[in-house]
């Protein structure tokens, strides 16, 4: 299983650390650091481990991502702690991180992983649109609510490109309950040699909730999303990746298969 780290907001927005190794993801190690720096504060995860998930979860444990379920959203349940999310698809896994403050909570996309598409298994022709989830994480809402839809269609025809939409995000509750919508703008699907994939990066995209509230206080209005993207599986059964919003919001990880 191979780890592609993708940009992040900005560089002051996050740390991200070094590539996670083989198949499992490290909650503190060197590795995998369970910390984040927002607005200058260093967020740690403390050692009340990650309640909720299978046994052994913990701030200095592994968890082998082999093991979690298919097309599902995992994710942890400290009261107040950093928080993780997976979502995991037979080739490739989502890795999301949050923190939850007394200023507001936190959620990035920490990284995708998976079994890269080689370009001997990219298609020469014909359209594939891949569909599935786009994961995030509002306390606010039950766990069954934390996802959204995912869809992206690529014409891997002459220059392959692809473009695509989330829809149905939901997140808040009362009167601050919002659902949210975006686009994918249309881009090449490009070899990166620095990593191996085929995919997308720094596609240009959009984001908009239903309650003007809400959007004003996510600053949406001056936000610029952008995407990235990679190809996953022998023959590019899958895309995953992620949108990032601003600094208020965070980043969407997605994914989605034939």
């Amino acid at each position: 299983m191979r780890s592609i780290l993708f940009a992040t907001i900005s560089a002051a927005a996050i740390l991200i650390p070094s590539a996670v190794q083989a198949q499992t993801f490290s909650g503190s190690t060197t590795s995998f650091p369970a910390t984040f720096t927002f607005n200058g504060s260093v967020y740690q995860g403390t050692t009340d481990g990650l309640l909720g998930g299978p046994a052994g979860w913990g701030p200095n444990n592994t968890v082998n991502l082999t093991v979690l379920p298919l097309n599902t959203h995992v994710y942890d349940k400290p009261p107040v702690d950093t928080r993780y999310t997976f979502y995991r698809q037979p080739y490739s896994v989502v890795i999301g991180n949050m923190k939850q403050t007394t200023g507001g909570n936190y959620y990035y996309i920490r990284d995708i992983v998976g079994h890269i598409t080689p370009t001997s298994g990219v298609p020469t022709s014909g359209t594939v649109t891949y569909t599935g989830r786009t994961v995030w994480h509002d306390l606010d809402l039950a766990a069954s609510n934390r996802e959204g839809d995912f869809s992206y269609t690529i014409n891997f025809s002459g220059t392959p490109t692809g473009s695509g939409s989330i829809s149905n995000l939901r997140g808040g509750s009362g009167f601050l309950a919002w659902t949210g919508s975006g686009t994918l703008a249309s881009h090449a699907i490009q070899y990166d040699a620095a990593d191996g994939t085929w995919g997308v990066k720094g596609g240009t995209g959009t984001f908009s909730i239903s309650n003007p509230i809400v959007a004003a206080g996510y600053g949406l209005s001056s936000a610029t999303p952008t995407y990235d993207l990679a190809l996953f599986g022998p023959n590019a059964q899958e895309v995953a990746g992620v949108i990032k919003i601003n600094a208020q919001v965070g980043s969407l990880g997605i994914a989605g298969k034939q």
